[in-house]
């Protein structure tokens, strides 16, 4: 979240409706107390009038569970307006915690988390499934207690643990530029420019190679 405006400036913000989410209510709140420490006059609210698109990675949770995904949702608008006497500082307020990378495969966004690996160490990369064996997430919430677990997200819905997250980048990246396995291999091998990976770590990043292609369609 960012709030960033010049002198007499018009100021949109979109709410959930009420009931829509546990913090649906204190988001809220927190908008008009923000606005009104930034001296922002209220000019204008407006139900159900934001439309909500639903993304790719909620449809596919929604049809695995039965529900056509529709876009049915709305927000509330609400407007203000500055009278120039007090100018926000650019400060972005982080969404989540961590580090990630992302890029997009086709029609799918990938998100791996950046852990702390040291770049001079090979560390053969690994998909790891959750206890319950599977990777399709059961739900969108971000309050999931799942979602701390995940290193590898994308856009339908799937998540993995993971070991050895720069080479896993470096597969990603191959299925997106549609390189072959042994030109991802030698990417994999110009990443760690002070290691020697041998001929012996092939098999297993192929396994990576190959169960990523078949979620992301390379």
């Amino acid at each position: 979240m960012q709030l960033s405006y010049g002198r007499y400036a018009t100021i949109a913000f979109v709410l959930f409706p009420l009931l829509t989410r546990p913090a649906s209510l204190q988001e809220r709140k927190q908008v008009f107390e923000i606005a009104m420490s930034y001296g922002l006059s209220l000019v204008s609210m407006e139900t159900h009038v934001a439309h909500y698109y639903t993304p790719q990675f909620e449809q596919e949770t929604l049809v695995r569970k039965g529900i056509e995904a529709k876009n049915w949702r709305r927000g509330d608008l609400v407007v203000f307006i500055s009278d120039g006497t007090h100018l926000p500082e650019n400060i972005a307020l982080r969404v989540e915690e961590g580090q990630w990378r992302e890029l997009i495969v086709g029609k799918v966004k990938v998100k791996v988390r950046v852990k702390d690996e040291n770049p001079d160490i090979y560390i053969t990369p690994e998909l790891l499934d959750f206890a319950d064996g599977h990777v399709a997430l059961p739900t969108v919430s971000r309050h999931d207690p799942i979602r701390k677990e995940i290193d590898l997200w994308t856009s339908t819905q799937r998540g993995f643990k993971i070991k050895g997250w720069r080479a896993i980048w470096k597969i990603v990246e191959g299925i997106r530029d549609n390189l072959s396995f042994e030109e991802i291999f030698e990417s994999i091998r110009r990443e760690y420019p002070n290691a020697t990976i041998p001929e012996l770590e092939k098999p297993a990043v192929e396994v990576v190679w190959r169960e990523l292609q078949s979620h992301l369609g390379g």
